[in-house]
């Protein structure tokens, strides 16, 4: 059994190798400037300027998996100095590719 479980490991480790969580992609962007997100990223699907003079910049990704096609985002709202000060997402796979 042993002699099973360690290539099956390695092979885990090494498929995911360079995958991350939602979450983690979200948060690694906190107190970046903008400019950065939006030349990693590139163009948002869609901004919108709030009255407090954040913003709040959105991607919107499609996928596809045995179940069918989905929608997900992922957006990040910019403080008015340029800062990414909080990110969110909604409906996306539990693994991304960084």
């Amino acid at each position: 059994m042993k002699r099973l479980v360690v290539p099956l490991v390695a092979t885990l480790l090494v498929v995911c190798a360079g995958c991350t969580t939602p979450s983690a992609v979200m948060k690694s962007w906190v107190g970046h400037h903008e400019s950065a997100l939006i030349s990693t990223w590139g163009a948002p699907d869609s901004v919108i300027e709030l009255q407090d003079g954040n913003k709040v910049y959105t991607w919107k990704r499609v996928w596809s998996d045995q179940y069918g096609v989905h929608q997900g985002r992922q957006s990040f709202t910019v403080d008015a100095t340029g800062k990414v000060v909080y990110g969110s997402y909604e409906n996306m796979p539990l693994l991304l590719r960084k």
